[in-house]
């Protein structure tokens, strides 16, 4: 439990922010800012389905379950593994796109996903959580790297490339150790595979078809759903 509790921390901390970094730092196509900008209105168009979702779908369910559900609705897990994933299945424009595709979904995750269990009310509480997290903070430097085109010094570079490239291991086994912490049988559960059905089959389902009325770019649509 103690090296889980290090690995995640390592993967929150250092090696995701690096990923960030290193995806907003390639050489940027022709016209790629059009295309950035569609993938944030599709980014904050899902983080709207899902608050809607989670604000209506649980509210008969006990108090306990209903605050993991509706954070796990509006938290996808494309927050941990998204990154990766898009980098494996798309290359490294799809790694940029899952980058900025993510900024709603932090902002959330570290405000309204945490007052979920916290009760916070504090609202400059939530907004220091959110610029000060090392994920937001890198999606700022990345920001500014690609809009003004530098690229980072030698040693600097190749160490932020090289944590960039633990990620998709580093991600997995993380979500291995907190899988195998999990008892089979709780599994298979009608309640669970319900809600599993909704957040991974439904919700994208929905964004699959509002992209397609709206012409989005087939690479783009990919990423995001």
């Amino acid at each position: 439990k103690e090296g889980q509790k290090c690995i995640t921390s390592l993967v929150v901390n250092v090696v995701l922010p690096c990923n960030i970094i290193a995806a907003f730092s390639q050489q940027l196509p022709a016209g790629i800012w059009s295309s950035l900008a569609v993938v944030l209105a599709v980014a904050v168009t899902a983080q709207v389905l899902s608050t809607l979702a989670a604000r209506v779908c649980y509210n008969k369910l006990p108090d306990k379950e209903r605050t993991v559900l509706r954070y796990a609705t509006v938290c996808s897990n494309a927050g941990f593994m998204g990154n990766p994933l898009a980098l494996g299945v798309f290359g490294d424009i799809g790694l940029l796109y899952a980058s900025v595709y993510l900024i709603p979904q932090r902002i959330v995750m570290w405000s309204a996903g945490i007052s979920y269990f916290s009760g916070e009310k504090d609202h400059k509480a939530m907004v220091k959580k959110v610029i000060t997290h090392p994920c937001i903070i890198a999606v700022g430097v990345g920001l500014v790297l690609m809009i003004l085109q530098i690229r980072l010094p030698g040693a600097i570079g190749d160490t932020v490339d090289s944590l960039s490239s633990c990620c998709t291991a580093l991600s997995f086994l993380v979500i291995g150790c907190i899988l195998a912490e999990i008892p089979f049988k709780t599994i298979l559960n009608l309640k669970l595979l319900l809600f599993s059905a909704q957040r991974l089959l439904v919700l994208p389902a929905l964004l699959y078809i509002i992209c397609l009325l709206a012409g989005v770019d087939r690479g783009i649509t990919g990423v995001c759903v």
